[in-house]
């Protein structure tokens, strides 16, 4: 299986559906295009919806629920943004935060459905999706224990996991655990390039056109010019990769043969 990059749109667009087929258009070389659902009131819960806005996440209402609220897109948009994608000849996602939000995008069948590291711990959520979706369920691993990592992985068949460290610092550690999925939030492709040398055949960065929009993801998102050089530099690299096995056989390799019956000795 290739390698596909996807670009995570995610809340990047500002609840803006221009800007979000902006993004679109300006990372055509990307093989996926992801977007998120939420139902802010159940998502949240009263209390949460009614609080505050951090002092850090207030861009667009001084309550929280609002703020969140005005950066949903309906389903009518969700939809208008899936054609366009389609229209590409590109393929569409989206992470769903709760079940309402699942049982609005899952029958638009997306590509894929995803749910986001503070949601992995949601088996009423993730077992809806299995219950519901025809596909496989791609799930990331933020904020996990190894116990609950495990948990995951071994869940059922029909999901897929993603090794992920949510730190929006920019300066921690980088964690990339042997998995086939890889989402980064660390605005640097060299991270990527080592979850595909360790076998990610999904690699997810968050995506935007400019890291001073509104949103804490845009500050940890890749611009166009950086993500088409992880993309270039996948395609140009992309013979030598397939060549490279992380696992021998438990016989000798055929391409070993010939230097076996030269070297080997008979001692």
């Amino acid at each position: 299986m290739k390698v596909q990059f996807v670009c995570e749109v995610g809340y990047n667009h500002c609840g803006d559906i221009n800007k979000a087929f902006e993004i679109i258009d300006a990372f055509q070389f990307c093989d996926v295009f992801k977007f998120q659902k939420m139902d802010p009131k159940t998502f949240l819960g009263s209390k949460k919806y009614h609080a505050k806005s951090p002092d850090n996440d207030n861009y667009f209402n001084p309550i929280y629920g609002k703020h969140r609220e005005y950066l949903e897109f309906t389903i009518d948009e969700h939809e208008q943004l899936r054609d366009y994608v389609l229209s590409l000849g590109k393929k569409w996602a989206c992470s769903v935060h709760d079940i309402p939000s699942a049982m609005q995008i899952i029958p638009l069948d997306p590509y894929y459905v995803k749910i986001a590291s503070g949601r992995c711990n949601n088996f009423s959520l993730i077992n809806y999706c299995l219950n519901n979706y025809k596909g496989i369920i791609h799930v990331s691993t933020g904020m996990t224990s190894k116990q609950e990592r495990r948990k995951i992985v071994n869940y059922s068949n029909n999901i897929l996991t993603y090794s992920c460290t949510t730190d929006y610092s920019g300066t921690g550690e980088v964690y990339i655990e042997r998995m086939r999925g890889f989402s980064c939030h660390t605005p640097d492709i060299f991270y990527a390039q080592a979850a595909i040398l360790n076998g990610a055949k999904f690699i997810e960065y968050h995506c935007t056109l400019d890291r001073e929009w509104p949103g804490t993801d845009n500050k940890i998102s890749l611009l166009p010019d950086e993500y088409e050089r992880l993309v270039k530099w996948y395609r140009k690299n992309e013979e030598k990769y397939r060549r490279i096995k992380f696992k021998k056989p438990f016989d000798v390799p055929s391409c070993e043969h010939a230097a076996r019956k030269k070297m080997w000795s008979t001692v």
